[in-house]
């Protein structure tokens, strides 16, 4: 299994751990909302967003104060109906 979605080749699970834990206050107060797209089944994932709100007060121009980060799609997932 990969260490983790949209990271750089070489990245070791140690690194990619370190990354989401720097991050897991925000999504705990769900300022960082991870959103995955599950196979019909929910064994496998085919795809995975990062939905990651503002913290500042001037960007209501941000997609109402979100934006979205690290996008994936499976290549086996794209393109179905």
């Amino acid at each position: 299994m990969a260490p983790g979605v949209n990271f750089m080749a070489g990245v070791t699970t140690a690194e990619t751990r370190a990354w989401w834990l720097a991050r897991a206050d925000q999504v705990a107060d769900g300022m960082i909302v991870p959103i995955v797209a599950l196979e019909a089944g929910g064994e496998r994932v085919v795809g995975s967003v990062l939905l990651i709100y503002s913290a500042t007060p001037n960007s209501p121009h941000r997609g109402g104060d979100r934006q979205g980060a690290r996008a994936f799609v499976g290549a086996a997932a794209r393109a179905r109906p």
